[in-house]
This record gives C-alpha cells, structure tokens and sequence, in this order.
C-alpha cells in the first residue's frame, strides 16, 4: 500500500507536494509540543494512532467484504 501512496505522490504537482510536506511539519510539531518536547513519547502516540487506524481499516474492509458477498448473487 505505501507503493501506491508514493505513486500519488509522484504524480502531484510540486505546490500540492509542498503544501502536503508543510501540513505534515504542523501535525509533527503539534504531536511534539503536545508530548512536552519528548520525541519517545511522540513516536509512541503516533504508533497507538496508527495501530486504531488499521483496526478501523480491517473492520471497515471486512464490512465492505461482507456487502461484497452479499450483493454477489443479486449481481449475477
């Protein structure tokens, strides 16, 4: 998955990559000032933040899955 995020992102003109670039520069000084300036604590948040959101993604592709098969026989 992170080969097609590379892609998308090769594919941006330089301004959308530059604005992208600083966004994530606000979001990583938020994290850090929010953790007192401890860059342990800041990896660690995120990591936990990353972790729910796979959760999220597996739950929501399993939901996607089950609509799969379930509209499988209407479509056929």
């Amino acid at each position: 998955m992170r080969h097609c995020s590379c892609l998308s992102v090769a594919r941006m003109s330089r301004p959308s990559i530059s604005t992208m670039m600083d966004e994530y520069e606000d979001a990583v000084d938020e994290i850090v000032a929010a953790c007192r300036g401890d860059l342990h604590r800041a990896v660690r948040a995120l990591l936990l933040i990353n972790e729910q959101l796979e959760r999220k993604l597996q739950r929501l592709s399993a939901v996607i899955e089950n609509a799969d098969d379930q509209l499988q026989p209407v479509l056929h």
